[in-house]
């Protein structure tokens, strides 16, 4: 353990303490205040005190508390609390060296009538300086009167919630000096419910390796194991066997299966005396009545207790019980003294069904189980590979990647290599992704089908993630050749084919692809390959609407069912979609999900393509914090793969673009622009090349922006895409616009609207009404920039995006045209424009900052300074952002 000292390990409960900070300020202006923390035990109320007394040391304390192994007697604490005199004659006296704490805690264990009078005590305004703090167990019953005193308005209530996965590695790294990793994080918090106390007690107990990789079972806390045991042995006999057969089914079963494990004829009456032990809970559904523990640790503790031949009966008696076969073989599997071939043999054949069917974890679970068992080295090899790329199939490789250690060991084969690709591939690692898979096609056996199919397929993701088209469908093509008809590998591939044409240039071939795919797709987990990629296709052809269909239809990834790699990828083209329909609270819904989800299971190759959407809302509605919060999870290496690269570098021009910083934007889309324009021609996936071109106009880089934007304006009007080429359009409507070329402009706006007509894009609308407001309004044309700039400015207020509302605000402020002027005492005397330039300068734009913005010249800037400092009897910067404050159109 690295820090001991009680305050250092204190993490969160940030809310918590301002608001007794609050408090505290009102007693000090002798209001007296109450609060009353609430929380389950483990949750830190008593930390959350310790640390608010000891950061306010001006505090007089009176502290106690009820104990639950003492029957309270009336008055008893009051006299703990007051030291056996008067708690009122007490406090005042106390008061007269500075304000006073009475500090209450676990008051369901304390008289209520101690509580009644302190509360009346609290409640008096002439108690002057008097902070009044409880704490309550949560699921503790209190007597009616005490509940009616807590309930009034008056009294401040913080319920403590778990420890959130940040605030549980920080406190990791203070208990033990190393960081956790994300997946570790989750797993910790949901062995022990995300309370600090638990997470203390338990995490010295844990080997450093749990850091980086975590562990396939977490035990209790030794401290909880003991008290866990102690509870077991003051149980009833029937009591605690139902505790240890819940313990065995390893997850939340119904009570009369249990019951049957436990062997018990009574289990309603046996049910509330085990969870009377505080072990277990109970919840009623429509269908069964289920039971399970408290918390993971729990369970963890009572299975440890088991002795080897009570804990081997009772799972063979769970697979006679439970009807599920994939539960029957795990329990049987458990229950084997010893390597058992035949066992394994029907744990291989089962796992071979579950992923003829892509139920991946459950052939993954199946296969770990069969290898364990193999008595053959040669079978324990080869069934470790298949469950590790099962894992890697099911997104589960946070266990993928505990077991690369035994991997690695093997002897190179095709097998083993491919695996090793795949799963370098999911963590976006091209280069070792390469090097595995090349090496596994060279070593695939001759004639062996099956392999070469597999390879192939592992080949097509690694293309995918490259953005290779043509290599997308030439091994997509090779592993629907040599797959068997139906299988996984075959539905999936050729599901990926249409990907891979509409990336090489081919739309129309696409679309006739997964017309033709979607008519055949097989229910069940097959269909969720087939619907990403249809709808993933659909929104890159302008067709947002089928998509968000589709890739809804793909998301879902039910236990044993589905990939949850596959509903990452839908999830992330999902958000996509609704961003582009303009539902963009619905988008952000999305990412949190798939985020949560992503952290749990590690797949790299896609952080970028998630957090992307995230990051671009977050700057558009000027929530800059959160969007480099989600820039920051989502960032990827150049040696990444193309498909991280690309929508991470876009992500961080569009949060650049929103704070106007066009050298910026220029800065980081310039890898894109040099030396991947040519893998990244086809304008259907990754649109940033009008970004790019309208950042070098604002910075007066006309001509390069004019040579950069045409070999794209030819491609999009020959795919005859959209949504990029209204875009780029409308930025080559900017750029007729600062040659002076006024018919041209007008021409590329109105092209670039017209490509929108009947597609449901309002941001890309949106954006075309602004440019096109901004160069008319340049031009001198402010009764047609006004128009289209209003028209835009309700579009971006529909979509709460903020910083182009401003935006639109001050254009239209400068265009003088049918604008409300603000009654400002200090700043009436500006014109229109002086007063945009005023406002921008005001908050810290530079003078070349406020001219990109204005689409005018430094020059203009510098002139309108020196009439606003001249008429607002100014002489600097300074000065004008402490005397010009007009309000914000924000």
């Amino acid at each position: 353990m690295v820090h001991r000292n009680h305050h250092s390990l204190f993490v969160g409960r940030l809310q918590e303490l301002s608001v007794l900070g609050e408090l505290l300020q009102d007693v000090k202006r002798s209001r007296p205040r109450t609060a009353v923390l609430t929380g389950r035990s483990g949750t830190g109320k008593s930390a959350v005190l310790d640390k608010f007394l000891a950061d306010h040391p001006e505090l007089q304390v009176l502290r106690s508390g009820g104990l639950e192994w003492l029957r309270p007697a009336p008055r008893s604490g009051l006299e703990r609390v007051a030291r056996g005199g008067d708690p009122a004659r007490l406090v005042a006296s106390l008061q007269q060296q500075g304000p006073v704490a009475v500090v209450l805690e676990d008051i369901q264990w304390v008289d209520a009538e101690s509580v009644h009078e302190l509360l009346q005590l609290a409640e008096d305004p002439s108690a002057g300086a008097l902070l009044l703090l409880l704490t309550l167990d949560s699921g503790a019953a209190l007597d009616r009167a005490t509940a009616r005193h807590l309930s009034g308005h008056s009294i401040s209530k913080l319920a403590l919630e778990p420890l959130s996965p940040a605030e549980i590695r920080e406190l990791h790294e203070l208990l033990t000096g190393r960081t956790l990793a994300g997946p570790a994080a989750q797993q910790l918090r949901r062995h022990t419910g995300g309370k600090p106390g638990y997470v203390r007690e338990l995490v010295p107990e844990l080997p450093p390796a749990f850091a980086s990789v975590g562990m396939n079972r977490l035990p209790a806390p030794s401290s909880t194991a003991a008290q866990v045991a102690r509870e077991l042995e003051g149980a009833s006999d029937e009591a605690r066997a139902l505790i240890e057969a819940t313990a065995i089914i390893g997850q939340s079963g119904d009570l009369f299966d249990i019951a049957a494990i436990a062997e018990i004829s009574r289990p309603l009456a046996v049910m509330d005396a085990a969870v009377a032990t505080g072990l277990l809970r109970t919840e009623f559904t429509d269908s069964a009545h289920l039971l399970d523990f408290r918390l993971p640790l729990f369970r963890a503790a009572v299975y440890d207790t088991l002795s080897g031949e009570r804990r081997a009966a009772l799972h063979r008696q769970a697979a006679r019980v439970l009807p599920d076969e994939a539960l029957q073989l795990w329990h049987l599997a458990r229950s084997a003294p010893d390597a058992d071939d035949a066992l394994a043999d029907r744990l291989d054949e089962f796992a071979a069904s579950q992923a003829s069917n892509g139920a991946w974890a459950a052939a993954a679970d199946a296969l770990l189980e069969a290898s364990r068992l193999s008595t053959q080295a040669r079978n324990r090899q080869g069934r470790l590979v298949r469950a590790v790329d099962a894992l890697v199939g099911a997104g589960r490789l946070v266990k993928a990647i505990r077991l690369l250690p035994a991997l690695e060991s093997m002897p190179a084969s095709a097998e083993r290599d491919g695996v090793l690709g795949y799963l370098a591939a999911c963590r976006g690692r091209e280069a070792e992704a390469r090097f595995h898979l090349d090496n596994a096609w060279r070593r695939r056996p001759s004639g062996d089908r099956a392999t070469g199919a597999r390879i192939a397929q592992r080949q097509v993701i690694h293309a995918l993630a490259r953005w290779q088209g043509a290599d997308i469908v030439e091994w997509a093509t090779r592993a629907v050749e040599l797959a068997e008809p139906g299988s996984p590998i075959a539905i999936e591939t050729k599901a990926i084919i249409g990907l891979g044409l509409a990336a090489s240039g081919q739309p129309d071939a696409a679309r006739r692809h997964y017309e033709a795919v979607l008519a055949d797709a097989p229910p069940g987990a097959h269909s969720q390959r087939v619907l990403l990629g249809s709808g993933w296709t659909r929104l890159a052809l302008d067709d947002p609407e089928t998509a968000r269909m589709q890739l809804e239809a793909a998301v879902p990834s039910e236990y044993r069912s589905g990939s949850l790699r596959i509903s990452l990828w839908a999830s992330a083209w999902l958000a996509r979609t609704h961003f582009t329909l303009g539902d963009w609270d619905a988008a952000l819904a999305v990412v949190g999900t798939a985020s949560a989800q992503l952290e749990r299971a590690q797949l790299d190759l896609l952080r970028p393509l998630i957090h992307w959407t995230a990051v671009q809302i977050h700057a558009l509605r000027g929530n800059p914090v959160q969007a480099r919060e989600h820039l920051l999870l989502g960032a990827a290496l150049a040696e990444n793969y193309e498909s991280m690269v690309s929508p991470a570098l876009l992500a961080h021009a569009q949060l650049l673009e929103a704070a106007a910083d066009y050298q910026g934007v220029v800065r980081v889309l310039a890898p894109l622009a040099q030396t991947r324009s040519a893998q990244l021609a086809e304008p259907f996936f990754w649109i940033w090349q009008d970004t790019y071109a309208n950042a070098l106009v604002v910075l007066d880089r006309v001509d390069e922006a004019s040579a950069f934007l045409a070999p794209y304006e030819s491609l999009a009007a020959e795919r005859r895409h959209r949504t990029s080429l209204s875009q780029l359009r409308s930025v080559r409507g900017r750029i007729h616009a600062a040659k002076g070329d006024l018919d041209a402009m007008r021409r590329s706006y109105q092209s670039a609207l017209g490509q929108l007509d009947t597609l449901s894009a309002p941001y890309y609308r949106a954006r075309v009404q602004y440019s096109y407001g901004q160069s008319l309004r340049r031009a001198g044309k402010r009764r047609e920039s006004a128009e289209q700039l209003a028209a835009a400015r309700q579009a971006f207020v529909l979509l709460n995006a903020q910083v182009y509302v401003a935006r639109c605000d001050r254009e239209l402020g400068a265009s003088g045209v049918d604008v409300q002027r603000r009654d400002d005492p200090t700043g009436s005397s500006l014109t229109a424009q002086e007063e945009a330039v005023a406002l921008l300068v005001a908050r810290g734009k530079s003078n070349r900052e406020a001219a990109q913005e204005l689409i005018v010249s430094v020059k203009t800037v510098e002139y309108h300074l020196t009439r606003i400092y001249a008429k607002l009897q100014i002489r600097s910067r300074t000065e004008l952002a402490v005397r010009y404050r007009p309000e914000d159109p924000a």
